[in-house]
């Protein structure tokens, strides 16, 4: 399970830096690995309150 929820965060991390979402966002992939890492940061980020929701 905790393998399923780390590889969706970063599949959701990387599909925002490729549409170009979230904070700074420029164009599609702009930034480099700097960027897709905050993505993917960001998206690791929301996995605790994620997992308050689905339990609670």
């Amino acid at each position: 399970m905790l393998g399923e929820i780390a590889f969706g965060a970063y599949r959701v991390g990387a599909k925002n830096w490729t549409a170009g979402r979230g904070e700074g966002a420029g164009s599609r992939g702009k930034g480099g690995r700097v960027t897709l890492a905050a993505r993917v940061s960001e998206a690791f980020d929301t996995v605790p309150d994620a997992i308050t929701l689905a339990t609670g």
